[in-house]
């Protein structure tokens, strides 16, 4: 009987688990317009045409996918549909290697950040590494630590701002540690940003930064990706010790030692929201730390868990207004929506 009801449960999950992906595929890979969609399609035809296509903001990596489905003959929305599933893939591999329950974690991708990685292709399957990479920074070996600097340098050669997970393999050491190396990276990183010649230097490593920083953030932005941040480490501690299975208790430390970790990040997005998807690249592990909580495995209505409930949907709310849909609706989202070849 008890195996009977195991078989079950899985058999369901692993039909959700299913059923989220096809529902992203559909509306990623067979999507027909966006406010990218164009720029991208003309990069590619180009490449179809002349072979190559030369610009500092498409990276050496991208380019020569695109250049390996011209070859097949494909037109931009058959690599789109082929893309778009190996993007996905990996992702969904990705996310396996921390919860059985990939479903939760696509269905509020779905929601947040997902029409972003449509209209930024390269950013999709650099993600997608990036995750699976952070598998490797379970245990410390020698091993793991090549495998882990190998896999961001391809992120890297897809989306150049990948590189800076590098930065992620302090993650080995413990939290006091990561949490003062943080502190100081940051620090150092916010002084260093606001000398010319720093910059310019970064530039000879990093062209795009200069791409990136020339229009700067809303001084009045920089207060709300704090208190986001603030947020996300709340949660965090909230959910401490609330994973339904060990295995995955040190996944949650982990984690939280990233996100300690990308706060550098934040004296960058002052010069530029794109620095933003340092952040927006990690959160599904937020996602995987809310699918491995006891209550969702569990199901048990009580007080406490409607009070869990409360916090989850009132965080993925607040996140999903303010950097998916208050200045995205219209532009970004319901031209996603309305155009696909399913309807």
């Amino acid at each position: 009987m008890t195996i009977s009801l195991k078989n079950k449960i899985f058999t369901k999950t692993k039909i959700l688990n299913i059923l989220s992906f096809i529902v992203i595929w559909i509306l990623y890979g067979f999507n027909t317009y966006n406010s990218d969609y164009k720029t991208y399609e003309e990069i590619y035809n180009i490449i179809a045409v002349t072979g190559n296509y030369s610009s500092r903001n498409i990276e050496f990596g991208y380019k020569y996918i695109m250049k390996f489905f011209t070859m097949l003959h494909f037109d931009y929305q058959l690599f789109l549909i082929c893309y778009s599933f190996i993007c996905l893939f990996l992702l969904f591999k990705a996310v396996s290697k921390f919860t059985d329950k990939q479903y939760i974690v696509f269905f509020l991708f779905c929601l947040y950040p997902l029409h972003q990685y449509i209209l930024a292709n390269r950013l999709a399957l650099a993600m997608g590494i990036v995750i699976y990479a952070i598998s490797y920074l379970r245990e410390f070996n020698i091993s793991n630590v090549i495998k882990y600097i190998l896999l961001i340098l391809c992120a890297s050669l897809i989306h150049s701002t990948s590189f800076i997970y590098i930065l992620l393999l302090i993650v080995y050491l413990d939290q006091k540690k990561v949490l003062i190396i943080s502190l100081l990276v940051t620090v150092v990183l916010g002084i260093s940003l606001f000398v010319p010649s720093v910059v310019l230097f970064i530039a000879k490593f990093f062209p795009k930064i200069l791409f990136y920083i020339k229009d700067g953030t809303n001084i009045f932005t920089i207060p709300v990706i704090v208190i986001y941040y603030i947020a996300i480490i709340c949660l965090f501690m909230f959910c401490k010790n609330k994973t339904y299975d060990d295995k995955y208790k040190n996944d949650y430390l982990m984690f939280r030692k990233i996100f300690y970790a990308i706060s550098c990040s934040i004296p960058m997005i002052y010069f530029s929201m794109d620095f933003f998807r340092i952040l927006t690249n990690l959160v599904v592990l937020i996602y995987i730390v809310m699918a491995n909580h006891k209550f969702v495995v569990n199901h048990l209505i009580t007080k406490k868990s409607l009070d869990i409930i409360f916090i989850f949907i009132l965080f993925i709310t607040i996140q999903n207004y303010t950097f998916g849909y208050k200045n995205n609706l219209e532009s970004q989202i319901i031209p996603i929506i309305s155009n696909n070849l399913f309807w």
